[in-house]
């Protein structure tokens, strides 16, 4: 009836599915989706935890990190500040906890783009893909200058399974986007597709967290304002007010 978003279902989902399969969701995620797709750099759950004991696990996450990965930042008093990566982050596996990349994500974004499609292969059913991209609920309770979603540019959001739907532009330049964004401490991630054009942009941020830093809200506004022709807007300038 209202819009209220949450992420408990989703990871409650990957219960029921875990339950089902007899199989874990970073092992689900691999086989059904990062390998097709061709996320070799993308994993789901702590990175190369698994085989670990529990105390191991601990005494790791207060050491520095020795992948060739992105630490989580955030400003502690005056100064930009390195964070160790939360095992929050991997509390509820389908819900939060993927690792990527620039690169996979790019990917991922040209799957959706293609339809579920990777290489002729239909990984994810057009029909699925439908009903995902089905408007469920409306989110009427926006306020004007709410920054992730500016009326000023995107108008008639609602939410699908897994996507925000909506508009973005102004007057006869309107185009129909999918969108979700995520945060924790210190990581901030935003993909907006928009399939009309065959368009999209992926934005990683190792720096603040939900209502923390919406530097990626403002870069995705640019990109599109840009490409659109549509006057040009100091979204980094608002935001920061």
């Amino acid at each position: 009836q209202d819009y209220g978003y949450q992420n408990h279902l989703f990871g409650i989902a990957s219960q029921l599915v875990e339950k089902v399969t007899g199989q874990s969701i970073p092992t689900l995620f691999q086989n059904r989706l990062f390998k097709p797709i061709g996320l070799n750099h993308s994993s789901a759950g702590p990175i190369n935890q698994s085989q670990k004991g529990l105390w191991e696990r601990i005494k790791d996450w207060f050491k520095k990190p020795k992948h060739n990965i992105a630490t989580p930042h955030h400003v502690i008093g005056a100064k930009t500040t390195a964070l160790p990566i939360s095992p929050l982050m991997y509390t509820f596996n389908g819900s939060t906890g993927v690792n990527s990349c620039a690169h996979d994500m790019g990917l991922w974004m040209i799957f959706h783009l293609n339809n579920g499609q990777i290489n002729g292969t239909q990984v994810v059913s057009e029909k699925q893909l439908a009903q995902m991209r089905t408007p469920h609920v409306q989110a009427t309770n926006l306020r004007p200058d709410d920054i992730q979603f500016p009326a000023i540019r995107i108008s008639r959001v609602h939410y699908g399974m897994g996507w925000f739907l909506g508009y973005y532009g102004e007057g006869s330049t309107k185009v129909s986007f999918l969108n979700h964004m995520g945060g924790f401490g210190g990581v901030r991630s935003l993909m907006t597709l928009i399939p009309e054009k065959n368009l999209g942009i992926v934005i990683l941020s190792n720096f603040g967290s939900m209502r923390v830093s919406m530097l990626p809200e403002a870069l995705r506004n640019k990109f599109f304002d840009l490409y659109l022709g549509l006057a040009d807007k100091d979204w980094s300038q608002d935001n920061l007010k």
